[in-house]
């Protein structure tokens, strides 16, 4: 899936590369983002299913890549606003649906705490907000991604966004059954 998104971000410049900006550069950022995330619930979720085992390399490495992703997405849209000397607040003109990524994307950098935090008992709240905070996603995406606006990536991100309320289901309703 994270090559589907680079082939329709690629797609959507007309594979010319030559001068490239930040403005072109952001969305790759938040499909990276999304779709490496959206693999790590779908892989536990066939983990579940089929009982395999971890890669001991593929959690540690692409949450770096998510994390990296996460912070470029935002990063560069605002740094190229300033730079073409606007405010970074001018991006709230682009609508709710940027509010709805701003949140999220707090949500998710609160997740990445879990090294220190995944212990304690109010954690499932956390982990219940970022799954919440995926959902959101999915519409900040669709409502404000120029390359979802390709009528057959559109489908693929609905495959997304139903097979990820799948992976939440068994995962709620697992957590309910105390595994």
């Amino acid at each position: 899936m994270v090559g589907l998104s680079v082939f329709v971000w690629g797609q959507g410049l007309a594979w010319q590369f030559g001068e490239l900006s930040g403005y072109q550069l952001f969305p790759l950022f938040g499909l990276l983002a999304f779709t490496v995330m959206w693999a790590h619930y779908a892989v536990y979720f066939l983990q579940q299913i089929f009982k395999f085992g971890e890669d001991r390399w593929y959690l540690p490495i692409t949450r770096y890549i998510v994390l990296f992703s996460l912070l470029m997405h935002p990063g560069l849209l605002i740094w190229m606003r300033w730079r073409d000397g606007f405010p970074p607040s001018t991006i709230f003109g682009l609508g709710g649906w940027v509010l709805v990524g701003i949140a999220s994307w707090f949500i998710f950098m609160i997740f990445e705490s879990h090294r220190w935090y995944r212990d304690q008992a109010w954690w499932r709240w956390i982990t219940w907000a970022n799954g919440v905070a995926m959902i959101l996603i999915i519409f900040h995406a669709l409502n404000l991604g120029s390359d979802l606006q390709i009528g057959w990536f559109r489908w693929v991100w609905y495959f997304f966004g139903v097979s990820l309320v799948v992976f939440l289901i068994k995962e709620y309703y697992d957590s309910r059954r105390g595994r």
